[in-house]
């Protein structure tokens, strides 16, 4: 069968990244155990930065905030729909749209 079909070599590919230095990984990986181990000496916990945190807190926060809704916007909102009703009631007597269940 190999003279209808010629199938490629299998590929093999030694790939090294560029910029790694195992001396370089060794002391950050030292001063960052150096640095929790002071952090912790001092009774203080820091807490690693992570990139975003501060948006999604003030997203979540923002969103519950915008949840709740308090007692003056609830009587506001009550006031309004009886001053639409009131108006529909008044609009509808005026045109006499009482005529059509009275029969004059």
């Amino acid at each position: 069968m190999g003279l209808f079909f010629n199938l490629p070599k299998h590929r093999v590919f030694n790939y090294q990244p560029v910029f790694y230095d195992p001396k370089k990984e060794d002391l950050d990986a030292r001063i960052a155990k150096a640095e929790r181990e002071k952090a912790e000496a001092e009774g203080k916990e820091k807490e690693p930065y992570v990139p975003g945190e501060y948006i999604k807190r003030n997203f979540r926060s923002n969103y519950e905030k915008g949840k709740k809704v308090s007692g003056k916007e609830n009587v506001n909102r009550i006031i309004r729909i009886i001053g639409i009703l009131l108006v529909l009631v008044l609009l509808f007597y005026f045109i006499d749209g009482f005529s059509l269940f009275f029969g004059k």
